[in-house]
């Protein structure tokens, strides 16, 4: 091979791999830490292949990566699960001490004659004065509020209507402050739902029967 057609498919081929390379891999944000447990992204080898008809020449370029495959593979995202018996290691009924433990949670601080405190999840920080959810003195944590992009198991998350609430929970009634229906096989739990004029659920909580935070 001539020293020139070389340096024409080493060129061609330093182009395909700066095509196929990302600008920034810094940029392709990894969910895990900021989704616990369940949010995942899988980016596969790339691959460039170059073909040069002069000579008879042909070469192939491949990330190290490259076992064979030639497109991106992406693991679709899963909707953080709600329930059913709070959110994640956290569950509802239990403790400071040990719901914060878990990592999950953060429990603002309390006060003189104060009833119930306010929650923070770590993965999922609530807008300014909201709150995540609510720690009971008296019966440890009492509810947890869904996120945009939680789902109870039945696969019902904000935005869903009051339609398909009432198709995964045929016993759901209506009460002065929302819908509520019982956690199938969780004694003393129920789900809320806060329904929007539009039909929608605009608020989705899992909480204990007997909390004495709200509602």
């Amino acid at each position: 091979m001539a020293d020139d057609e070389l340096g024409a498919l080493l060129t061609l081929a330093r182009t395909a791999q700066d095509r196929a390379t990302p600008v920034n891999p810094g940029l392709v944000r990894r969910s895990g830490a900021q989704r616990r447990h369940r949010r995942t992204a899988a980016i596969g080898g790339l691959a460039a292949a170059v073909l040069i008809g002069g000579a008879g020449a042909t070469a192939w370029l491949a990330s190290p990566d490259d076992h064979g495959g030639d497109k991106d593979q992406v693991v679709a995202a899963e909707a953080d699960v709600l329930g059913p018996d709070g959110y994640g290691d956290l569950k509802l009924g239990m403790g400071l001490d040990e719901a914060e433990a878990t990592g999950v949670v953060d429990i603002g601080g309390g006060g003189p004659g104060q009833t119930c405190r306010t929650m923070s999840l770590t993965a999922h920080p609530p807008a300014r004065n909201t709150t995540s959810g609510y720690y009971s003195e008296k019966y440890g944590v009492a509810a947890v509020f869904a996120a945009d992009d939680m789902e109870t198991p039945e696969g019902i998350g904000l935005g869903s209507t009051l339609d398909q609430v009432r198709a995964a929970y045929p016993t759901v009634e209506e009460a002065p402050n929302g819908w509520y229906v019982p956690v199938a096989g969780q004694k003393g739990t129920s789900y809320y739902f806060g329904v929007e004029q539009d039909g929608r659920v605009g608020e989705l909580a899992v909480e204990l029967d007997s909390q004495d935070c709200f509602g």
